[in-house]
């Protein structure tokens, strides 16, 4: 799913999407790997499954998405990749 991703972000960075990736355990280099093989733009964090992001928006499993407003609503989730563009574009225009 890196890729769509990647494009989505690609495709409306500039009209104030930002895609912030929580990634679970996995040691550093092989994130960093990840994030240059798949261009995937954004910030990156790393956290436990008990962490504050994982608790606060009650992440199960991975992959898992949100679309959050600025305003720190969960505009959508369990969205998946085929339809995140439309997800996103829908979310901005409604704003």
């Amino acid at each position: 799913e890196a890729p769509a991703i990647a494009d989505v972000f690609g495709r409306f960075q500039s009209q104030g999407f930002m895609v912030i990736g929580v990634n679970p355990n996995d040691p550093a280099p092989d994130v960093r790997q990840f994030l240059e093989q798949y261009h995937v733009g954004g910030l990156t964090s790393r956290e436990p499954f008990e962490g504050p992001a994982h608790t606060a928006f009650r992440v199960t499993a991975w992959p898992a998405h949100f679309l959050i407003g600025k305003d720190g609503r969960i505009l959508a989730n369990e969205i998946q990749a085929a339809r995140l563009n439309d997800a996103v574009a829908a979310a901005l225009r409604s704003r």
